[in-house]
């Protein structure tokens, strides 16, 4: 009979060690599942702040009022940079606007812009001409896509 009883409790002690290792396996997988949701979401954070920063440069315009020396400044900063943005300029004196750099005409298809250079911008008997000591309100537009496609000087 002590057999038996040594036995039984022989069993209920390894049955009772599986459960346990069982109950410290699934609290694992638990702390494991919540640190890799833990890590997407902090590498989407970090992805949603690099993409704002490396937009600061252009959304800094939206809604700032600038000179149109200012304009002129941006308009070669980003044809330096090489970035792929249309630039719209309208004046007092040209109402419909001209284009630089890229046609943003339809923001979802940039295309090459038409013959407005930055030499007609600083040529005052040019209708694109951009009053050095003007005022403009810069405003940033997105395409479908949610990419900064076009900015849009207004001279007020």
């Amino acid at each position: 009979m002590k057999d038996g009883v040594e036995g039984g409790i022989r069993t209920i002690m390894i049955a009772a060690g599986i459960v346990i290792t069982l109950i410290v396996i699934t609290i694992a997988f638990f702390i494991l599942n919540q640190g890799q949701n833990t890590t997407k979401n902090a590498i989407a954070k970090i992805d949603k702040i690099n993409n704002q920063m490396s937009e600061a440069d252009i959304t800094m315009y939206d809604g700032l009022e600038v000179s149109g020396t200012d304009v002129i400044n941006a308009v070669n900063k980003f044809k330096s940079d090489k970035t792929r943005l249309a630039i719209k300029v309208a004046t007092n004196r040209n109402t419909t606007g001209a284009w630089f750099l890229f046609n943003g005409t339809t923001k979802d298809n940039l295309t090459v812009a038409p013959a407005t250079s930055m030499t007609d911008a600083t040529d005052p008997a040019n209708a694109a001409y951009i009053t050095p000591n003007g005022r403009f309100t810069g405003v940033v537009d997105r395409d479908t896509n949610g990419t900064i496609a076009t900015l849009t000087f207004t001279q007020k």
